[in-house]
């Protein structure tokens, strides 16, 4: 474990206790199909990926239908100082994001 490794190299020691739980919120089914198929349209690929980070969207999907779509970045690395995404893949999201609102709107 990286922690245990720090703090055997600092001269210190670590523990781990659990200070708050967060429910999984599931989003909207509807909304997560409605995702992947502008995803698959727009780049032929039908990905999804589940997040843990708590986002906003997970407060908002208890009061309306709600899904998150994200940008790939390079190497996957995400919320890093080293996390990168190539305009194409900015516009690739982009143009997949107007692709699932004009499905919603025509829902």
């Amino acid at each position: 474990m990286i922690v245990g490794k720090a703090a055997a190299e600092h001269g210190v020691s670590a523990k781990w206790s659990k200070i708050c739980t967060v429910a999984p919120q599931l989003f909207d089914d509807n909304l997560i199909e409605l995702c992947k198929e502008a995803v698959r349209e727009e780049t032929g690929e039908p990905t999804s990926m589940y997040s843990g980070p708590l986002h906003d969207a997970v407060e908002m999907a208890a009061v309306i239908p709600t899904v998150m779509m994200f940008a790939m970045s390079e190497g996957g690395l995400s919320h890093t100082k080293e996390e990168y995404t190539p305009d194409d893949k900015i516009e690739a999201v982009v143009r997949a994001f107007m692709r699932l609102a004009e499905k919603v709107v025509n829902q």
